[in-house]
């Protein structure tokens, strides 16, 4: 019965109503181990499935140490069942991970067949293959990430996104994987491809590669002709000279009026020709002259 188990399981991935853990496959493969050492076949054989039948649901990734131990387990399951090549082959597949790993005494007796049989497995290994992995999703074989096995061993493979397995399978010796068809996950679905942007159009008095402007071509202006500029004004003729100006009109006014009354007190007194042509002259001049006094205020004011 327990060779037909294991040939009917040589590549094997069920469908989960409940996840397991790795460390429940884990415990399954230590109590399986313990069974063994102690004589115990059935609770082997008992514990040994519960670990196969927990496999495919884990939820987490193995570890290397884990899938080591669980191709051993595999290994004795199948030396029980007289398999001795496949066996072997188990065995080869936990030493790769774990080369130095040997078996308890209690498990492999010093000389007895199965440890002769555990020895004859460290062996080279043949070359791996890729295999393809669904779109979204990180693989992982024996606990390794990576998309490669080696076909001659048996393998545990699984399928990751976002830390959580989303399918494991154990793929025999020598058996095809076959990659699930899984949901392509949200995070991976709305990744667009890259989108070409055409370069943008220049104008042709720019250079596409540099990016710089090309010196404008411009009909060349003939320079007017400069106008003349405007005369400073002297400094000294500015309006402080008008103000001195005015205030000399102004002294020569008053000078001419105070001589024109005081010609006509002593016209008055002794009326002469010559009195009287100099009291009309000088009050005629002081008038004429204030007048240009007033005129040149106003302009140095204004």
């Amino acid at each position: 019965m327990w060779i037909g188990l294991w040939l009917s399981s040589l590549a094997f991935a069920g469908t989960c109503e409940t996840e397991t853990h790795v460390e429940q496959v884990g415990a399954n493969v230590e109590d399986a181990m313990l069974a063994f050492a102690t004589l115990d076949e059935d609770g082997f054989r008992e514990a040994a499935a519960s670990a196969r039948a927990a496999l495919p649901c884990v939820a987490e990734v193995f570890s290397p140490a884990r899938a080591a131990a669980y191709h051993r387990m595999n290994g004795i399951l199948a030396f029980l069942d007289s398999d001795a090549v496949n066996a072997q082959l188990a065995f080869a597949a936990a030493l790769a991970i774990e080369p130095e790993f040997k078996l308890s005494t209690k498990v492999a007796p010093e000389g007895g067949r199965l440890a002769r049989l555990y020895a004859a497995a460290a062996m080279e290994a043949p070359a791996s293959s890729t295999y393809s992995v669904p779109r979204g999703y990180a693989a992982y074989t024996n606990g390794a990430p990576q998309a490669e096995r080696i076909a001659a061993w048996p393998a545990i493979i699984q399928f990751e996104h976002d830390d959580s397995a989303a399918w494991t399978g154990y793929v025999a010796a020598g058996k095809e994987l076959v990659v699930p068809s899984l949901a392509v996950p949200a995070t991976a679905a709305v990744t667009a491809p890259p989108v070409e942007v055409a370069p943008p159009v220049l104008p042709p008095d720019v250079t596409a590669d540099a990016g710089q402007q090309k010196p404008l071509m411009v009909d060349p202006v003939e320079p007017k002709a400069a106008l003349p500029k405007a005369k400073p004004e002297p400094q000294s003729g500015g309006r402080g000279g008008r103000y001195a100006a005015a205030g000399a009109a102004i002294g020569t006014a008053g000078a001419l009026f105070a001589v024109s009354a005081v010609t006509r007190s002593s016209f008055e007194q002794e009326p002469t020709h010559g009195k009287y042509s100099l009291v009309n002259g000088s009050y005629i001049g002081s008038v004429v002259v204030g007048v240009a006094a007033v005129g040149l205020t106003v302009h140095a004011v204004f």
